[in-house]
């Protein structure tokens, strides 16, 4: 999927990390809730296999905490999904 923007570039060539880069957006939430749902996979599972605490995970559905690309990508990894069709959709 976007593996090699997640890596980090090579800040001699004036790149910024996109792992870390932030993301908002409401739409992307709600279509992650859905597809969890969807696949009937708890927040505590997600949360776990994230190495987060499950009320973290709902802040993020919830559009409360913002999200990272590298845990976006762990997101659509753990729900199987294709990131970029996901977000070509929203």
């Amino acid at each position: 999927m976007l593996q090699n923007e997640l890596n980090y570039l090579s800040p001699l060539h004036g790149h910024v990390c996109l792992a870390d880069h932030r993301i908002k957006s409401q739409a992307l939430v709600l279509k992650i809730k859905i597809l969890r749902k969807q696949h009937r996979i708890s927040q505590a599972t997600i949360a776990e296999k994230l190495g987060i605490a499950q009320n973290a995970f709902s802040k993020i559905e919830l559009g409360k905490s913002d999200l990272t690309v590298a845990r976006l990508y762990k997101i659509a990894e753990i729900l199987k999904f294709d990131l970029l069709e996901v977000l070509r959709s929203i």
